[in-house]
């Protein structure tokens, strides 16, 4: 009798042990921390031509503010010859909520739900965006989809579309150390602070803020 008390107890404890971790991860304390970096795939689709490609450096970084503001980060740099560019990506001050977080101003909505889910979009007069992805403590892939309804200066027909993918990886925050001396799990060899100018919907044309830039 004595032993299944024991036995008893020990699971109540463990039981409520996990429920307290599990009330931990609010949407702060599963993605933000360390910044996830990798990389950008830009692809233009110009209706009657073939698709074109180019590649570039990414990152993602969410910063907890006060009053429950959540900065979030999506950098990314096709060409970076000149260290200043940060073309594909924006900055936004959304809301974190337990485990969400979204932004909301009009044009534009951006919402990740409590399972990573990313969504939302924005309409202007000349371009449609359309978001999507994922999101997880360790790996993220955020897609904007950007149709275009009249031409572009630069020569682009109204009906090209241009996709941006955004991946990274990290060590996830809350896992247990694993004390092998690698690196921070996002294969990157080194990741310096840079200042990058960055569009901001929410704030004006452009943000320059600091952003975690991978040198392999």
């Amino acid at each position: 009798m004595k032993h299944f008390l024991i036995l008893g107890v020990v699971a109540l404890l463990a039981s409520g042990c996990k429920r307290e971790k599990d009330a931990e991860l609010t949407f702060v304390s599963k993605f933000g921390g360390e910044p996830y970096v990798g990389s950008v795939k830009a692809a233009i689709e110009v209706p009657g031509e073939s698709s074109r490609q180019e590649y570039g450096r990414a990152s993602l970084q969410l910063l907890d503010s006060t009053n429950n503001i959540v900065r979030l980060i999506l950098f990314g740099a096709i060409d970076d010859e000149g260290g200043q560019a940060g073309d594909v990506g924006f900055v936004l001050d959304g809301t974190a909520a337990n485990t969400e977080w979204s932004f909301h101003k009009d044009p534009m909505q951006l919402k990740i739900d409590g399972n990573g889910n990313v969504s939302g979009g924005m309409e202007t007069s000349d371009e449609r965006y359309a978001y999507s992805g994922t999101l997880s403590p360790s790996e993220f892939r955020i897609e904007t989809v950007v149709e275009r309804l009249t031409p572009t200066q630069g020569g682009y027909p109204a009906g090209t579309i241009f996709r941006f993918e955004h991946t990274g990886r990290r060590e996830d925050p809350n896992a247990p150390p694993a004390g092998d001396g690698g690196d921070s799990g996002s294969g990157c060899n080194e990741i310096r602070w840079e200042l990058r100018n960055v569009w901001n919907p929410g704030g004006g044309a452009m943000s320059l803020v600091r952003v975690p830039v991978c040198y392999n």
